[in-house]
């Protein structure tokens, strides 16, 4: 079966002399980027009701008392409404079973992605205009920095953030860890590689209102995080940064399509891997098109698509029962077998596959002699992969840009074709 997936002393002054883009291919990579409405969120009601809330015990008492001296012995609707909210049974429990109970209810994760963009828009700055012939002179190296984020909410441990003390407690001990991105902003640029190429630009940076969801809530021992590749390359650039200290497996997906870009946007992954990710056992490279981008213009769905998983590409993943993906209803059963030759017939896919598995292997041979580097590469384990989603109802996992269906068993793990002579 194949894999299913459920800081080092680098500087950047020492990685920007490595893997140098020319000026018209960042303007052309950086001048692609796209915006989306974001998602909003206030943090800060998760702390205020968080750090509150464990009032609610305290409280139980003081009301059950009020409560049994009444003359009126039937409760007002608004009584009993405040009655159910205040826990008054379980406020009895001992802090132990109260906790114990609550890290039950902790939701069981996937990969959870974090989106961010930063969208660079060049703005040449007027520096002087001719008032006999109206002619004007424009600087060319000036740039508008436009940042924000757009991350999948977790609605089952929302709750748990913010019902009490207790819960709170339940959640940070469950080893869940709040992962947030800080912007590049007009008043921190000591680590801004753009500015340290180039010292003469005049960058703006600016963050699109209203407050915006810049994290999300995972557990680094266990989850997977997936972002960009690109913007997590230009929030590195910039002198932006992840607490990524924790992070044990991180997926990086490429949306890039050209081959020469894509290689030199995998190198840049590794030396932000290397900056950013000092416990890092595992590197998913995502490749083939995200079909769940456009989605993610629906918040709904960004809630709900909490179920994706990866599939390394591996040894095993070329044995799997591929079926054909032609309607996303269609049944595995009654799904077209596809071989493995069919599968990556247009040899582009291949070639992306052959291409990604070969790029660490170059990059430290780039930078053969740098012990630091291979060290820390010896101890990650590297590999392609796929976004897929499971279809627990037709017992099938849809792997996104492979176009195929592949049966899964009782346990959720995904098949390989029967060997020849044992059977369909």
């Amino acid at each position: 079966m194949a894999t299913i997936s459920s800081e080092s002393n680098t500087s950047d002054s020492e990685a920007s002399s490595w893997y140098d883009v020319s000026s018209s291919e960042d303007d052309e990579e950086v001048g692609n980027l796209s915006t989306n409405e974001p998602a909003i969120e206030s943090h800060n009601d998760e702390n205020t009701m968080a750090l509150t809330g464990h009032s609610i015990s305290r409280s139980t008492s003081a009301v059950e008392a009020t409560q049994s001296n009444s003359s009126n012995s039937i409760n007002s609707p608004e009584t009993e409404t405040a009655t159910l909210k205040e826990f008054h049974a379980f406020s009895r429990f001992p802090p132990e079973l109260q906790e114990m109970v609550f890290k039950l209810a902790l939701p069981v994760s996937g990969p959870l992605l974090l989106k961010f963009e930063i969208y660079v828009d060049e703005v040449p700055a007027l520096i002087s205009e001719n008032k006999e012939t109206g002619e004007k002179h424009y600087s060319d190296t000036d740039f508008t920095v436009t940042t924000f984020a757009f991350s999948a909410k977790s609605p089952p441990l929302l709750p748990l953030l913010l019902a009490c003390h207790t819960s709170n407690e339940a959640v940070s001990s469950g080893g869940y860890e709040r992962i947030a991105v800080s912007f590049p902003d007009n008043n921190n640029r000591q680590h801004n590689y753009a500015l340290k190429r180039k010292p003469h630009l005049n960058i703006e940076y600016l963050t699109l209102p209203p407050p915006q969801r810049n994290h999300t809530w995972m557990r680094p021992a266990k989850d997977i995080l997936v972002i960009y590749a690109e913007d997590f390359v230009m929030l590195h650039k910039h002198g932006g940064s992840m607490n990524l200290s924790n992070i044990t497996h991180l997926a990086v997906q490429n949306l890039l399509g050209k081959k020469a870009r894509t290689r030199n946007l995998w190198k840049w992954v590794f030396v932000a891997a290397e900056m950013h990710c000092p416990t890092l056992k595992k590197l998913s490279l995502l490749v083939g098109i995200d079909v769940t981008d456009n989605d993610y213009d629906d918040e709904g769905t960004v809630e709900e698509d909490t179920h994706n998983i990866i599939v390394d590409v591996d040894g095993k993943f070329y044995q799997l029962d591929f079926h054909d993906e032609s309607d996303d209803q269609r049944s595995v059963k009654d799904g077209e077998r596809f071989g493995i030759e069919e599968l990556f017939m247009s040899n582009k896919r291949a070639v992306e596959l052959r291409d990604t598995s070969s790029v660490l292997a170059e990059y430290l041979s780039e930078n053969i002699g740098n012990e630091a580097k291979a060290m820390y590469w010896k101890n990650v384990k590297v590999l392609p992969g796929f976004r897929a989603r499971p279809n627990h109802m037709e017992n099938a996992t849809k792997i996104m840009g492979v176009d195929a269906w592949v049966p899964q068993d009782a346990n959720g793990q995904l098949m390989c074709r029967p060997k020849e002579g044992s059977g369909s």
